[in-house]
């Protein structure tokens, strides 16, 4: 119990020391969530590495120390930033809307984890079962892949990465056993992050105002609740995208931090790829869409920024393939051959499946609210109005985002599994880069006054009917 929260607390100083960086001293909203959410992964990525090294308290004691070594070097070298600029302040009301839609939404929630603290089966999965693997077994965790578990990999996927069951099973040691609560209140935490984030990065880019319409829009999306309250892993998958984006935004707002909001931004992409499956694809959309836009960046020093973004992605990138390489069975995916994988993206009744599925998820009541064809009517008008130029300094975001639900559709179309089955999986790919959409929508230059945003994203629709639908799901 001691160990792990020194190490807690070894990230934790580590990822404020980077993070504090490239933020204001005044700042505090920003820094203190992107310090949580990037303590979190290192905390788990350095407890993952020991238990796959077979080493005992020795190794981790060691990247401890060395974390806290590194976190008091960052602080002592700190220069001093400019102060962040008053944002000024919200309306009385916008800020009253955000306060009934946080309180319907922690009640929501509440009486869900209340009533199933266990959550779903995703959490199980996912998470629970194989933290428990790890909270019980020794020094050697092999017999977690064995080739018995293997064959049952559609149920327990034992190739997926271990980051939250790193999470849970650090979780167990600080409570002292097993509790029920450590991933319900993990699950919760990452969706408070969420929110928390996403106004923080758009109070920071575009004023309180636009941070509190967004975030009020993220927190009446219904499709939160369920997921949090059932432990899926797309919610703190979403949070490591909406981080890495942010850092992306940052990065183009101020090029003469761009090299250390690349780094950490980094850190967060390499991060969300050991989350899950669907993390690589992430990271390799973020990595895509930094190259294709370096003039977001508006810097000279483009490739040096890039190498800023790898450097920082490199320590959960080499613990991803050494795991993938020496530990994980193959993938379901991998294991269709490239002839077959290639008929079922040219299968056109395959392709109208998929396109019919997703069409239907943008006016779908009880997952969406409408806030989906919300917000592809406000992409699409603003479009219209201004062009290509509507897109700005958000295209690597967009672009990002963007590749990520287009890798999700692909796999979609090669799935092994019955297609019908897997399409019910939709809402949680789409919800992975939710937050990171509704980041950037509300950074377009066109979205001054919000009033229209506010009524498309389903505000102007009673809040209350909305979550408490969701949470009798």
């Amino acid at each position: 119990m001691l160990l792990a929260l020194v190490e807690l607390l070894a990230a934790l100083c580590l990822a404020l020391a980077l993070v504090r960086r490239a933020t204001p001293p005044k700042s505090l909203l920003l820094p203190g969530a992107l310090s949580l959410l990037l303590g979190l992964g290192l905390w788990s990525a350095g407890y993952i590495g020991v238990r796959l090294a077979g080493a005992g308290p020795g190794l981790a004691s060691a990247i401890a120390a060395v974390e806290l070594a590194a976190a008091a070097w960052l602080s002592r070298g700190r220069e001093r930033l400019a102060p962040a600029a008053s944002a000024g302040e919200a309306p009385r009301a916008l800020r009253l809307a955000f306060a009934a839609c946080l309180a319907v939404a922690l009640t929501a929630i509440t009486e869900h984890v209340l009533r199933l603290p266990d959550g779903a089966w995703d959490g199980w999965m996912l998470w629970t079962s194989k933290a428990r693997f790890l909270f019980r077994a020794g020094d050697d965790v092999t017999p977690m892949f064995s080739p018995a578990l293997a064959e049952a990999q559609f149920r327990t996927h034992p190739d997926y990465p271990l980051l939250l069951p790193g999470l849970v099973a650090q979780g167990f040691a600080l409570a002292g056993g097993e509790s029920p609560w450590v991933p319900a209140l993990l699950s919760v935490l990452f969706a408070a992050l969420c929110v928390a984030l996403l106004l923080a990065l758009l109070r920071e880019l575009r004023g309180p105002r636009a941070a509190l319409v967004a975030a009020c829009a993220l927190l009446t999306t219904p499709v939160l609740i369920p997921l949090a309250a059932a432990q899926c892993a797309d919610v703190p998958l979403a949070a490591f995208v909406l981080a890495a984006t942010g850092c992306l935004l940052l990065a183009a707002r101020d090029p003469a931090m761009a090299s250390r909001w690349l780094l950490i931004g980094g850190l967060f992409a390499g991060l969300a790829a050991f989350i899950k499956n669907e993390g690589i694809a992430c990271f390799a959309a973020l990595t895509l869409s930094l190259v294709a836009f370096p003039a977001g960046l508006r810097s000279r020093a483009r490739w040096r920024e890039r190498s800023c973004w790898l450097l920082g992605a490199a320590p959960a990138l080499a613990l991803l393939v050494w795991f993938k390489l020496s530990f994980a069975p193959p993938n379901d995916l991998a294991q269709v051959p490239p002839g077959a994988a290639l008929a079922r993206v040219f299968d056109w009744a395959r392709l109208a499946q998929v396109a019919l599925a997703i069409a239907r998820r943008l006016v779908y009541f009880q997952d969406w609210a409408l806030h989906l064809l919300g917000a592809a009517a406000l992409l699409v008008s603003l479009l219209l109005r201004r062009g290509r130029a509507a897109l700005g300094a958000v295209k690597p975001a967009a672009a990002a985002v963007a590749l990520i639900f287009a890798a999700d559709a692909l796999a979609l179309l090669v799935t092994p599994h019955e297609l019908a089955w897997q399409l019910k999986s939709l809402d949680r790919l789409i919800f992975q880069c939710w937050p990171a959409t509704l980041l950037w929508l509300s950074l377009l230059p066109e979205a001054r006054g919000l009033e229209p945003p506010l009524e498309a994203v389903g505000l102007a629709r009673p809040v209350a009917p909305v979550l408490l639908q969701s949470a009798r799901r």
